[in-house]
């Protein structure tokens, strides 16, 4: 009964929302808003960069400490959240600045403003790239293989405990459904949108729709041949 009432429930919102989607006006001119729009999300990468790079520089000073007992597994734990905010953070800025830099470009703005933006997107992917190498630093006592190995997954799920496993494989399948969803949703829109505006967007439903069928056939493929 539960799942009925939420099917029907699902329903109703779906209709609505389709309902609401197509009432509105695509055909708008957003390119007014452009250099605003840029500047206002350089801005927030620009935030997150300095955030990342502070953040760094404390995990830096704290993987010098020597410490032992709680301390020390208090610490590890300090580290650890350090490491995963810096990686969502630098993450999260290369995105932004990448679509700064898009909007930046599409609608025509001042070549500073695409200087600005393609900078922050520079600063975005060097952080990328360190960010990665801080973990043998949070963790010299390990074993654990470098960024650009081989089979870098595979050596590093190997050399971890089976905690560790657990929640980097729970957050990948809760990631890996949310995808789904997400882009599932990105197909409906595109859509949409082409319906609205009369701006054909097959190029880009072919590739969203491209990479939801590899995506699910890589990982169907993966846990099909283990069993």
């Amino acid at each position: 009964m539960k799942q009925i009432f939420q099917t029907l429930v699902g329903g109703i919102v779906g209709f609505f929302g389709m309902y609401f989607a197509l009432s509105l006006d695509f055909t708008s001119d957003f390119s007014i808003f452009g250099l605003e729009l840029t500047l206002f999300i350089t801005g927030i990468a620009v935030l997150l960069l300095v955030f990342t790079m502070v953040t760094i520089q404390r995990v830096k000073r704290k993987a010098k400490l020597q410490l032992r007992g709680e301390e020390e597994d208090e610490l590890d734990s300090k580290q650890y959240k350090s490491f995963s905010d810096i990686t969502l953070g630098s993450v999260v800025a290369m995105v932004l600045s990448v679509v700064a830099t898009a909007i930046a470009v599409i609608t025509e703005q001042p070549i500073w403003v695409v200087v600005a933006a393609g900078a922050t997107l520079i600063g975005a992917i060097v952080i990328s790239i360190i960010t990665p190498g801080l973990i043998k630093l949070i963790y010299p006592e390990r074993d654990l293989p470098k960024p650009g190995e081989k089979d870098y997954a595979k050596k590093l799920l190997a050399v971890s405990d089976e905690g560790e496993r657990h929640v980097m494989l729970e957050g990948l399948y809760r990631t890996h459904n949310t995808m789904n969803l997400a882009l599932f949703i990105a197909l409906l829109l595109l859509m949409i949108y082409s319906v609205s505006t009369g701006v054909s967007q097959l190029f880009a439903i072919f590739v969203v729709a491209l990479i939801l069928i590899i995506a699910n056939v890589q990982y169907t493929f993966s846990i099909r041949n283990k069993i």
